[in-house]
């Protein structure tokens, strides 16, 4: 859980210097490129790792939806409906609300924290975590493993944001392990849209890179291209018996990969169309995750639980694994 400042909302005042210019360090050309290069690569190898995965995915996928297999003799091939009452009736069992707590290290901090944990169950009621939490757990049932980012911003207002990550759309370090996030030195998600409304904007206010966003602007939307996790969400519409693509092109949606890696000990973040090899953002992760003493190279936002945690793996069995030849 993270507090995220990415704007600040009431100007300060202005603090005297002689020099006129920011010292901050600003990233070159060729560590940028460098830094695009090295996450395509990344995202390669991490979906390689998990395509082996999804294989054991679809045969829970093809029992829950109610796939039917062609039957080789003229017989009744009547659906059960086992693995639905399995996934339904667990999901029953482990009902309790999704909840996050802050917690104080020492005594100076226990005011602060009994505020954020307030703040935190007006958050839950306002960004529908109730219904988040669920779906995440029928993931959890099915594939093995729920996922989420959390963070929280002041840009017009506070705001908190807890997202579902489809597991299709995500990708991790698989040297991580499957306890600790913090031990991956990357991870990211597929599908995140942006109009080119919101283009624009993050253009105009020198947020988003001037070349990449205003050839992506000029350009046709994205929405529709085809890339590996797209066709194995495809494949689960199928035992849905829904045919066929799920979006109608368009020209005003774009989907990106929001990608975190570490370049040179330092962590950054990403918001690329990998195919098209353009990064509209490469920034240091501190910009929008300040840094802590527990978190000096910024924190990052995944959180996830596996159904049957290991200490090695992070793309654990699922429940319906272990139950899928019962059926």
């Amino acid at each position: 859980m993270v507090i995220k400042n990415t704007k600040v909302i009431e100007k300060v005042a202005e603090v005297e210097t002689n020099e006129n210019e920011s010292t901050e360090p600003t990233l070159s050309e060729e560590d940028r490129t460098a830094i695009v290069s090295q996450a395509i690569k990344e995202m390669q190898f991490s979906r390689r790792y998990k395509q082996g995965k999804i294989r054991n995915w679809q045969k829970n996928e093809q029992l829950y939806y109610g796939k039917k297999m062609e039957a080789t003799e003229s017989r009744s091939n009547v659906d059960l409906g086992r693995m639905q009452e399995f996934v339904h009736t667990l999901l029953s069992k482990i009902s309790a609300p999704l909840i996050f707590k802050f917690a104080k290290r020492k005594e100076a901090q226990l005011k602060r924290v009994v505020r954020l944990n307030a703040l935190r169950e007006v958050d839950a009621q306002r960004d529908f975590w109730d219904i988040k939490d669920l779906v995440g757990k029928k993931q959890g049932v099915i594939y093995g493993r729920a996922a989420y980012t959390y963070s929280a911003d002041s840009v017009n207002g506070y705001q908190a944001h807890l997202e579902n990550i489809d597991v299709y759309d995500l990708l991790v370090d698989p040297a991580g392990g499957g306890i600790d996030v913090e031990k991956m030195l990357y991870w990211g998600r597929y599908g995140v849209v942006k109009s080119k409304e919101e283009l624009q904007a993050g253009l105009d206010s020198g947020d988003y890179d001037k070349v990449s966003t205003q050839a992506i602007i000029d350009g046709s939307g994205n929405n529709t291209e085809s890339n590996q996790e797209e066709t194995n969400k495809m494949m689960r519409m199928y035992g849905q018996n829904t045919i066929g693509k799920k979006e109608l092109q368009t020209d005003e949606k774009y989907k990106f990969w929001e990608w975190f890696t570490t370049y040179k000990g330092d962590r950054y973040k990403l918001l690329l169309q990998a195919q098209a090899g353009r990064a509209i953002e490469v920034c240091p992760l501190t910009d929008r995750f300040p840094a802590t003493k527990q978190f000096p190279l910024g924190p990052w936002c995944l959180w996830t639980w596996a159904a049957f945690p290991d200490l090695t793996e992070f793309w654990t069995p699922s429940y319906c694994d272990y139950v899928r030849e019962i059926f």
